[in-house]
């Protein structure tokens, strides 16, 4: 079945059994986080057939082949031969390769696993803070097909137009059957790619890790919306993480909406601490025993605004025994070491850059602060809810999301330095009232944002979007 746009039927049916149903613009409810299936880590999972598997035949893909006719990989058989049936391609675009290596992994597993080729379409050439320089090399090696695009991040129109006609060139050569979309550079570049096309359009799904505009967004974030309500129209299927961003889909017109429970935590990896592993790590980073850790955890720019911790932490009581860890580097890194040293904390406050042993540090810890202004659905706050760790965050949309104030974390208002030092003063004093919060926040990050339930939740995406 192929997919158009305005004119022609845009979702599939559900295949038999399927317990996924889509949420409808503009009459659909996004649903709740707690309404989304769930299989536990240990559940065995039915494993699909693919189209190959249970049509019979050789894989063979002859979009590779240039005298391969165009029509021969669509099902219509060519001068009376028989068709050869490949297996779905399915792209994955990013404009960083990061996004891939740290959000994107197990949905590569689960195409592989639903018999889909996967392929990777990123700019392998620029690697940020967080990014692996031999990605590349891994995916090639676990079967994924690579292709490098010169994505870039923000607006750059000038490079704009080059990389959509190099982006609507892959799309033409390898006719993919899905296209899943991730950052914003590269689902409009993509999206705009598409509706160029003269011929069979893949299927898209967009994967929203958190709208630029958003409720008490500045003004010129909301020019985005009128693009992304535009480019709604190419899409077949948004994913969002959090309840506004499913509010603001359910009004484009086009695209089903499903609300995801973000990108998935390991519950073995990050767990609560013994005794020990908490007092070994401390030691090895020279924390003493009765000092009160405060860890933020995120790239160093103006949206993670570490600065307001930073004066948070100079507006606490004098007597406090406490460290600041800020993990993470970017763009704020020299402002945020000279604004530590203007407010007297160069001995308090500690910027460990680029860490692999976040865990390590979520455990060491007493509590975790997100000064965010705008947030998708926050991994370093579930990883921390994992760890049973209290977590302190700012009034802002994915924030609300994961912690309930006073019973999963503590909420202070979006640029209030005082309201965020009084909190973090409360979980000092209050010694039973982080165990507390840390313990609750446990219990329903395990249940709802482990990375069993989203891998449940992508292959059911997967299997309906692909009609297999």
């Amino acid at each position: 079945m192929t997919i158009g746009w305005s004119n022609q039927p845009r979702r599939p049916a559900p295949p038999a059994g399927s317990n996924v149903e889509w949420l409808h613009t503009p009459r659909g409810k996004a649903s709740a986080a707690s309404d989304l299936p769930r299989c536990s880590a240990g559940e065995p999972q039915d494993q699909p057939k693919s189209q190959l598997e249970r049509r019979g035949g050789d894989s063979t893909d002859l979009s590779t082949n240039p005298t391969a006719p165009a029509e021969s990989t669509t099902g219509i058989a060519h001068l009376g031969r028989p068709r050869e049936v490949r297996p779905p391609k399915v792209l994955i675009a990013s404009a960083t390769p990061s996004t891939i290596d740290r959000f994107n992994r197990s949905n590569l597993r689960i195409l592989r696993e639903i018999g889909c080729e996967p392929h990777v379409a990123t700019c392998f050439g620029e690697f940020d803070h967080w990014s692996n320089p031999g990605f590349r090399e891994e995916l090639e090696l676990d079967g994924v097909v690579t292709h490098h695009i010169g994505f870039f991040r923000g607006a750059r129109p000038a490079r704009a137009w080059g990389i959509t006609r190099a982006f609507r060139a892959l799309l033409s050569r390898e006719q993919f059957d899905l296209v899943h979309l991730q950052t914003p550079t590269a689902a409009a570049i993509g999206r705009i790619a598409m509706a160029g096309m003269k011929q069979r359009r893949p299927r898209v799904m967009y994967t929203a890790h958190g709208f630029h505009f958003f409720r008490g967004g500045p003004l010129v974030n909301w020019l985005y919306y009128p693009l992304e309500a535009a480019l709604a129209r190419n899409t077949d299927l948004i994913l969002v993480m959090n309840r506004e961003d499913a509010c603001r889909a359910l009004r484009f017109s086009g695209p089903s909406v499903e609300l995801v429970p973000g990108v998935g935590v390991d519950p073995i990896q990050f767990r609560p601490p013994t005794p020990s592993e908490r007092l070994a790590f401390r030691r090895r980073e020279g924390i003493h025993d009765d000092e009160f850790l405060i860890v933020t955890i995120g790239e160093l720019n103006r949206n993670k605004n570490q600065q307001l911790l930073l004066k948070a932490v100079a507006r606490l009581p004098e007597g406090r025994d406490f460290r600041v860890l800020l993990v993470g580097d970017g763009t704020e890194r020299e402002s945020l070491t000279k604004l530590a040293r203007d407010l007297g904390l160069q001995d308090r406050a500690s910027l460990l850059g680029y860490r692999r042993d976040i865990a390590d540090l979520l455990r060491a810890a007493d509590v975790l602060v997100s000064t965010s202004i705008r947030e998708g659905l926050p991994v370093n706050v579930i990883e921390a809810m994992m760890c049973g760790l209290a977590s302190v965050v700012t009034d802002t949309r994915g924030n609300r999301d994961l912690i309930e104030d006073g019973r999963t974390g503590l909420i202070v208002k979006l640029n209030d330095a005082d309201s965020l030092a009084v909190a973090l003063d409360r979980l000092r004093l209050e010694t039973a009232l982080p165990r507390q919060l840390g313990g609750v926040a446990r219990e329903i990050a395990s249940m709802s944002y482990g990375n069993a339930t989203v891998d449940c939740k992508m292959r059911e995406l997967y299997l309906k979007i692909l009609e297999i």
